[in-house]
């Protein structure tokens, strides 16, 4: 599964950091990933009471990363429409592991949300 995770994160992340992403997959136990994709895939299914979430008392941003193809921008975004008063923001130069592949990059879309909500009541 290592390659499938290679294809996740965009072209110019920081080696170093695509390498770190791809060595922690790729120790993974048999079938965990496998297990993994099965559940965010079917077993859990939340998108008949999303709409339920209450963005008052826990505010709710989704960021996408551009070149994730597991769960890309369209569909995080059609997502957080159906949340009331959730707020959603694609990632560009960025794949599925945003932290770990460019930490410096998904950073400048990290800090001005965590400044909004220090600034909360």
């Amino acid at each position: 599964m290592p390659e499938w995770i290679e294809g996740l994160m965009a072209p110019q992340s920081p080696a170093a950091c695509a390498t770190d992403v791809w060595w922690g997959y790729s120790q993974g136990g048999h079938a965990t990933f496998a297990r993994d994709i099965d559940f965010y895939s079917g077993e859990w299914d939340a998108r008949d009471r999303i709409h339920r979430i209450d963005t008052a008392r826990c505010p709710l941003f989704m960021l996408t990363g551009e070149y994730d193809y597991s769960c890309t921008a369209e569909h995080s975004a059609a997502t957080a429409a159906r949340i009331p008063g959730a707020r959603f923001a694609m990632m560009p130069g960025i794949g599925h592991f945003p932290f770990a592949e460019n930490p410096p990059l998904f950073a400048q879309h990290l800090r001005p949300i965590l400044e909004e909500l220090r600034s909360l009541p």
